[in-house]
């Protein structure tokens, strides 16, 4: 059950409200941090001390709705679509996937991704990537604005034993070893995804990261519109605002193939005539040959993608950066998730829930 320290409401409002000052309807972080909003004993280890949890904790006035909120908690979550699936279309193909699992979009809410708005999200995880690969994802985020869709289980988890984040999570599969999860009929390969940095799409793993993650993404002032979406109920209005606001965010970009064989073209033909740019074509074939490779040279090579001035259309020198860095391992340990020896084992057994849980 979920954690509350509460004084009564008798005038009752319709989806999740949020406050934008001091309540005196409080919600009990470390009683949050429970079952079925996490599992994990590293996040009720560190999310009570994480500041954006505790200010979207802090401004969670559900008990007017008690329902909407834990509705918002067991049977809704969101697919992020990076910058790629823009350029890349992929965002109709997964929404479809996901509506043939039983997830249902409520809204669409474009956001950008900075530098430090990457760390922020992924604080916990990226402690553990190659700067190499970090660089070529903040290459990838600056390219465009992200798209969160918000989407509603219309199974539930009286009928697949998992909340919405994780059984959505789970079917999303992971980017780590992508060969691994080959197969077994996960979005992520339903969307094509080659590399792990051209992943295409974000979800959160619990209803611990949905309601952390969206304090991330949205200030202070504007977490009550994505909290009002998650709340709703599916509507075929619902589905066309979504499918619109797609088109728009369509229409601001060109789509590219994000296929490294056209942008290595691109980049022989940028360096012709250009002794300089010829020397460092010539060092970043290499690397590309030789993947991994020592982390300095790789973080010289992003660099240079991404701030010499060039020629090279934007997404061609994503395409190289996401291809030079995806074979970089890492030795070091993540705050949250498994250790590095037992990442293929713990997606394994995800990539098992997910097809148990979607054949219910």
């Amino acid at each position: 059950m979920l954690g509350y320290v509460s004084v009564p409401d008798n005038n009752p409002r319709r989806g999740v409200r949020v406050n934008q000052g001091v309540s005196e309807q409080r919600v009990n972080v470390h009683e949050l941090l429970a079952p079925p909003v996490t599992t994990d004993p590293d996040r009720r280890t560190l999310y009570p001390q994480d500041v954006y949890f505790r200010e979207i904790a802090e401004q969670l006035d559900g008990l007017a709705d008690r329902p909407a909120l834990e509705r918002v908690l067991e049977r809704t979550s969101f697919l992020m679509f990076k910058p790629e699936a823009l350029a890349g279309r992929r965002v109709g193909r997964a929404l479809d996937y996901a509506a043939e699992r039983g997830f249902e979009p409520l809204g669409a809410l474009r956001v950008r991704i900075d530098p430090r708005t990457l760390r922020e999200m992924w604080r916990y995880q990226l402690n553990a990537a190659p700067l190499s690969t970090v660089r070529a994802v903040d290459m990838v985020m600056a390219a465009a604005d992200c798209l969160v869709v918000a989407l509603y289980d219309t199974r539930g988890p009286q009928h697949t034993g998992l909340t919405a984040a994780v059984r959505l999570s789970n079917l999303k599969g992971s980017t780590g070893d992508l060969e691994a999860d080959r197969g077994r009929g996960l979005l992520r390969e339903a969307l094509a995804c080659t590399t792990q940095c051209l992943n295409f799409v974000h979800a959160p793993d619990e209803p611990a990261d949905l309601l952390r993650e969206l304090a991330v993404l949205f200030a202070w002032p504007n977490r009550a519109e994505p909290l009002r979406i998650l709340s709703t109920l599916p509507s075929p209005e619902a589905r066309e605002a979504v499918r619109r606001e797609t088109a728009r965010w369509y229409s601001l970009h060109p789509e590219h193939p994000l296929d490294v064989d056209s942008a290595i073209k691109a980049l022989r033909s940028a360096a012709q005539d250009d002794p300089a740019r010829a020397a460092m074509t010539s060092r970043l074939l290499l690397a590309l040959e030789r993947r991994p490779g020592p982390e300095s040279e790789l973080l010289r090579l992003v660099d240079w993608l991404d701030h010499t001035p060039s020629p090279l259309g934007a997404w061609d020198r994503i395409t190289l950066a996401s291809y030079l860095v995806d074979r970089q391992a890492s030795d070091r340990m993540p705050l949250i998730g498994p250790p590095p020896g037992e990442r293929a084992e713990a997606r394994r057994r995800r990539a098992e829930s997910a097809a148990l849980t979607t054949s219910r």
